[in-house]
């Protein structure tokens, strides 16, 4: 039986022309690694797991946010080059909220369920786990305690999204690597998680991260 916690699934794959910027000079392509733009499909996969949490597709929040003082930032980690070829550093949101404790709050938003509404996202933890047990414990209390959680290693973001035959199961944002009826239909389990990254060598001793996050709104 599967239990879905979420109404909608959301890809990043389907906002290839939404930027996380503030202004559309600061657009850009990263010129080392996954080359990629700072659009949703190319760097927003914990945006888009936001997104599924919030209820409200992450182009519309994406547009409110640009106008959020210091929301989409600088990251001089990424180089990159603007429209006119000129060398930079790509802008994006940097998975804000991003430390312990920190919040962000989107005002006067249109929720398509609870209509003009103000919301607040708080990420209360992240926790490091490499157990499964340990992880479905984690994710059994952080649930109870009415939090979401969105989980992954240092390459993806996922979605802890509902239930199905007792074990825990994971949206991905990314449909380029995953198919959209797999998703729906729950078919990635904490196992298939856990196991994926067992296969690679640079993930052998690294833990599996879990955000979680409180919203509320009013």
């Amino acid at each position: 039986m599967l239990t879905s916690w979420y109404d909608k699934y959301e890809s990043q794959c389907w906002y290839k022309n939404t930027f996380l910027v503030k202004n559309p000079s600061q657009i850009s392509q990263a010129t080392s690694g996954d080359r990629e733009w700072n659009n949703i499909e190319g760097s927003g996969c914990n945006f888009v797991c936001l997104s599924m949490i919030i209820g409200i597709n992450p182009a519309h929040i994406a547009s409110y946010l640009k106008d959020t003082n210091g929301y989409f930032g600088i990251d001089k980690s990424l180089e990159s080059k603007n429209l006119k070829g000129e060398s930079t550093h790509l802008v994006w949101d940097r998975n804000k909220p991003s430390f312990k404790g920190d919040e962000i709050t989107i005002k006067e938003i249109h929720h398509p369920e609870k209509g003009i509404t103000n919301v607040t996202v708080k990420l209360e933890t992240i926790e490091m786990e490499s157990d499964i047990v340990k992880a479905r414990e984690l994710i059994t209390r952080h649930k109870s305690n009415g939090n979401h959680i969105i989980c992954g290693y240092d390459d993806h973001s996922r979605l802890v999204a509902g239930t199905k035959s007792g074990e825990y199961y994971l949206w991905d944002p990314d449909l380029e690597s995953t198919k959209l009826d797999d998703n729906i239909n729950g078919e990635h389990s904490l196992d298939w998680f856990y196991s994926m990254y067992a296969s690679e060598k640079k993930y052998a001793n690294k833990s599996a991260e879990y955000w979680v996050y409180s919203v509320t709104f009013s």
